[in-house]
């Protein structure tokens, strides 16, 4: 469920008229992004919408980062450990100019960080084509493979990962450890929606702790629509830089520490919004496997698990 975050007119305005905006859309990846590569990441996501109950999905997301001297393979599969569960790998994808750019209609305005007050340099303006925060450019061009798949409950990530590629080639990795796809945090505050939206007062937003978590990040969105339009988008992120959750692979650089389960919302960002969501994002533990031994330029896996718990209106 994507919602539209929509600054109100006139701080748009302003914003729009004290920043540059951003027209760089120089070639871009994610910071951690680095070839000879396997990324999965596990996802448990909550989503609670008013008087309905609670909607669970569970995913897998592999990516195979490859410096652009490794071989084209014309097929590549990968076998999870359960279920039977074959993930064909779609590619190669040759990460293009624009990767790390506002894609979306509108400019987004980006706030962070806690405290009750907005500081006088936010939000930050992200205009359409423009560079997004959290991005920088890699030390070696690379290109990509990827594949999703939908589970149809919370796994244990362990056990041999299997690929193969082209009939000729074979890989198989043990996941160093185990780790349950541990349940999504229990939002306590806010209760209402309406506080984080329509009030002058700075707003909390409280969680119970996940045990197995090594870290938590916040993310609010909202909307504000003018005749029914969207005219720009509006985040708040817990972070202390400026950061798109969106535009970084591995978030766990920018997280609060397991002991911090609150923080505040500065006044009036999402004053005058009409619907919002509110996400608590756990990441767990990173598994990885540094065997060496050649393979498609391959040496590393790495395997994430993150929970996200969001309440909409």
């Amino acid at each position: 469920m994507r919602i539209w975050m929509i600054l109100g007119l006139a701080v748009l305005l302003a914003a729009l008229a004290g920043c540059s905006g951003g027209g760089n859309t120089a070639a871009s990846r994610p910071l951690t992004a680095t070839p000879n590569e396997l990324d999965l990441v596990y996802t448990h996501r909550m989503v609670q919408l008013p008087q309905q109950e609670s909607q669970h999905t569970y995913r897998v997301q592999a990516r195979l980062w490859m410096p652009l001297t490794a071989p084209l393979m014309t097929t590549l599969s990968l076998a999870l450990p359960y279920g039977g569960i074959i993930l064909p790998m779609t590619g190669p994808l040759i990460l293009s100019q624009n990767d790390g750019a506002n894609q979306g209609d509108v400019p987004i305005a980006l706030c962070w960080g806690s405290g009750d007050t907005m500081p006088a340099d936010q939000p930050q303006l992200i205009q359409v084509g423009g560079w997004m925060p959290g991005y920088q450019r890699p030390a070696e061009e690379m290109y990509i493979y990827q594949a999703t798949a939908n589970l149809s409950q919370p796994v244990t990530v362990t056990g041999a990962y299997a690929m193969t590629a082209d009939e000729n080639y074979a890989r198989r990795w043990q996941a160093a450890g185990a780790q349950t796809m541990f349940p999504t945090a229990k939002i306590t505050e806010p209760i209402d929606l309406n506080f984080v939206l329509n009030v002058s007062k700075p707003a909390k937003i409280a969680w119970d702790p996940v045990p197995g978590a090594i870290g938590y990040l916040v993310n609010v969105e909202a909307d504000y629509e003018r005749d029914g339009k969207a005219v720009g988008h509006i985040v708040w992120i817990s972070t202390t830089s400026p950061v798109m959750m969106t535009a970084v692979f591995d978030l766990t650089p920018y997280l609060m520490p397991p002991g911090v389960h609150e923080v505040t919302i500065p006044a009036n960002i999402f004053r005058g919004c009409n619907s919002a969501q509110v996400s608590v994002l756990s990441y767990g533990q990173e598994i990885t496997d540094t065997t060496t031994s050649p393979w498609l330029h391959i040496v590393n896996l790495s395997i994430t698990t993150k929970v996200f718990a969001t309440i909409a209106k």
